[in-house]
């Protein structure tokens, strides 16, 4: 079931790159690829919801959060994007690092990363 899933959304997307990148250019096929991933991600944790509704809670939450995320980063890369190509390369590699940068530290608390990251120093003994 996954096996298709995966298969049929990926030729969904590759369909329909075309079409999204001659109206939309880059970002046609960066949303449309955004849209692919979260459909899976979605539909993956509906597929474990149901196998293991016995067993555990699947909380959808940080699913959500992660969507919500990618979709606020593409629209701000996305801007970046446009303007690249009139700014000099060492801008360009400054920004990008600044926007990773700015990721990961809003990633960092908004996934509890904080709590992973605890538990695998307590766990290899690096505490």
């Amino acid at each position: 079931s996954l096996a298709r899933l995966t298969i049929w959304s990926y030729l969904a997307m590759v369909a329909l790159a075309a079409p999204a990148m001659h109206y939309y250019g880059i970002l046609g096929f960066l949303f449309l690829w955004l849209a692919t991933e979260l459909y899976q991600t979605f539909a993956l944790l509906h597929l474990n919801r149901s196998l293991f509704s016995d067993h555990a809670f699947i909380d959808f939450s940080p699913a959500y959060k992660l969507a919500i995320l990618m979709a606020a980063a593409m629209l701000s890369a996305g801007w970046f994007a446009f303007t690249a190509n009139q700014r000099p390369l060492f801008e360009v590699l400054l920004t990008a690092l600044a926007f990773v940068i700015a990721l990961a530290a809003i990633a960092y608390p908004l996934f509890g990363l904080g709590k992973v990251s605890k538990d695998l120093r307590s766990r290899f003994g690096m505490l």
